[in-house]
């Protein structure tokens, strides 16, 4: 009876955890951006993020080329420990769009167990989804040309070039970042 109760609780602790709070946005870094929100595909998880427009040379914004930016396992889109809000601001003021978002779980998107990269592949999906058909907050901006990703650490493990997809992701290429 210690062994199952033990072995329950240890299981819930590897896939149940109280999210990350967030505290700083693009803002704090002198970038415009807005939050959005969007289901994640086939079970439609509320997933909440932030679309941060490029800045060109010129100043002007653009959302030409979008980057899905995944974080890793117990953190959020701001991830202090991989300075991930960092890395996305430089990324943007490159001339990159960003969409940085929670993963089911995680910040402050819908409560779910963690899977280890099974059913976060969904949300990876929801958010090309988003960016090909959604409603986007900077109309004047228009969609995407390209869509890339950036994973960190286990936000490399949702593969959504899945072949068993039933509709393709249309990501054009991906880089891997694991530490």
């Amino acid at each position: 009876m210690g062994y199952i109760g033990i072995s329950s609780y240890v299981a819930e602790q590897l896939v149940y955890r109280t999210p990350s709070p967030i505290h700083r946005t693009p803002t704090d870094l002198g970038l415009r951006f807005a939050y959005v929100s969007f289901p994640s595909r086939d079970d439609h998880l509320v997933l909440r993020g932030w679309l941060i427009p490029g800045v060109l040379p010129d100043g002007s914004l653009t959302v030409d080329r979008t980057i899905v930016v995944v974080h890793g396992t117990w953190a959020n889109r701001e991830d202090r420990g991989d300075h991930l809000l960092e890395l996305t601001s430089d990324l943007a003021r490159r001339g990159l769009a960003i969409l940085a978002f929670d993963m089911r779980g995680m910040g402050e998107s819908t409560p779910a167990p963690l899977s280890f990269g099974y059913f976060e592949q969904r949300d990876v999906l929801g958010a090309v989804d988003y960016l090909r058909w959604g409603r986007l907050p900077f109309p004047e901006l228009g969609r995407p040309r390209a869509i890339g990703g950036l994973g960190i650490s286990m936000g490399c493990l949702p593969r959504p070039e899945s072949r068993r997809s039933r509709r393709p992701s249309r990501i054009q290429r991906t880089r891997q970042s694991r530490p």
